[in-house]
């Protein structure tokens, strides 16, 4: 579990960016402006969603090492209501946030992991090919 704060910092970095091009696109293009904002918005809460279950992750692996007994929390019910209420803030306001693309959006963060999974599993998979010793196949 030790990988976790590297994902979710390369997935902060990676938010941060992808918020910095929509921006762009709202400075840039007023047209696409209410798409950019539901792009904004979802990754957003995508983004909140990824970090809160990143943390629950963490609690639980904690409390199984030092032998605690499970902690009843909301879990899925306080994560599936974020997404619900930003749906209903794109029904309400569809003149700042285009619903599909605060839609698309909410499952930025799971796909971005995926990829940055991947980068990062290929980068130690070379650093480790360089090292001296006996592989452990």
């Amino acid at each position: 579990m030790t990988e976790i704060p590297g994902y979710i910092y390369w997935l902060t970095r990676t938010t941060f960016i992808f918020w910095a091009i929509c921006l762009l696109v709202v400075a840039l293009l007023p047209d696409y402006r209410p798409i950019a904002f539901g792009l904004i918005a979802g990754s957003a809460v995508s983004y909140v969603n990824t970090k809160y279950l990143a943390r629950k992750v963490r609690l639980i692996t904690e409390a199984a090492a030092n032998g605690e007994k499970k902690k009843r929390g909301l879990g899925f019910s306080q994560r599936a209501a974020v997404s619900v209420a930003a749906v209903i803030l794109a029904v309400k306001f569809p003149q700042w946030f285009e619903m599909y693309a605060l839609a698309g959006s909410l499952v930025f963060a799971p796909f971005a992991l995926i990829v940055i999974g991947f980068v990062l599993s290929r980068h130690t998979e070379r650093n480790s090919a360089n090292e001296r010793g006996e592989k452990n196949a």
